[in-house]
């Protein structure tokens, strides 16, 4: 009998601490506590071209972590120019399959870390028989737990090149329109993206450090004209003024929108 009684209350401890684990799986996805970045990687892969990728991870958070593994999801082919630059944010596709490379030793808060891993066996590729561009999600984990996410695309070749494969880089430097109908300058990404250490401001500075080869840029009217504090004309009466972006602008006397200066750059010839 007393067996019995006891019972009720052992599985929902059980139960519970099952439940509170999860919550805090959950949490540990949600808030990456490593940041990761690229430091090589093979310039494409084949049927006797292994995946070889390095990156360097630091610990951002106050704890250490240990149970370190790396995993490499590969994902279906990024076929067209819109969803591959989707699959730099996102699993823009499904997944293929997926290669874990348990790792040694802890990740100390505040520690950087380079790890490095190599997929020799591409049998699942291979089966496909098809040339592609395949998304890579490269995950830490520590405990099984994602605490850092990295993504770049990976070449996959079916044959070898016969002759040296021409490869072109195509720089898009765009902003979406933050104008409202009257002309009014609204709230948006512009300001953090020019903004040191922005997504424009990276892409400028990594330009400036490549030399002098050549490379395509495309750069949007919309980002120029609001760079540049135009505006459309109000579609009614002008407004009284402008929104401040960010605390980094202003209103000009006119009440067009002043932006930070971004920093200058040069580009290969």
């Amino acid at each position: 009998m007393t067996r019995r009684l006891l019972s009720g209350p052992i599985v929902l401890l059980v139960a519970l601490s099952g439940t509170i684990h999860a919550m805090r799986l959950a949490r540990a996805q949600d808030q990456p506590s490593v940041s990761m970045a690229l430091l090589s990687q093979s310039a494409w892969t084949g049927q006797r071209r292994p995946l070889q990728l390095s990156f360097q991870a630091t610990n951002t958070s106050q704890v250490a972590l240990d149970g370190l593994s790396v995993d490499v999801v590969v994902l279906a082919p990024a076929r067209s120019r819109s969803l591959y630059e989707l699959s730099l944010r996102s699993d823009a596709t499904s997944v293929i399959t997926g290669y874990p490379f348990p790792q040694k030793g802890t990740l100390a808060p505040g520690q950087s870390h380079t790890f490095s891993i190599k997929q020799q066996d591409l049998s699942v590729l291979i089966q496909r028989h098809e040339t592609a561009l395949y998304p890579l999600r490269v995950e830490l984990r520590s405990q099984d737990v994602p605490v850092g996410v990295l993504r770049t695309p990976m070449i996959f070749l079916i044959e070898n090149p016969e002759v040296p494969l021409n490869l072109a880089w195509t720089w898009v430097l765009s902003e979406p329109l933050q104008y409202d109908p009257n002309g009014i300058f609204q709230p948006g990404t512009i300001e953090a993206d020019i903004a040191p250490g922005g997504r424009l401001d990276s892409m400028v500075e990594a330009l400036s450090r490549i030399g002098n080869r050549a490379v395509d840029i495309v750069v949007s009217p919309t980002l120029i004209d609001q760079r540049g504090g135009q505006r459309p004309e109000p579609a009614g009466p002008p407004s009284p003024g402008c929104l401040p972006a960010g605390g980094r602008g202003g209103c000009l006397p006119d009440g067009r929108p002043e932006l930070a200066s971004p920093p200058s750059h040069r580009t290969g010839e």
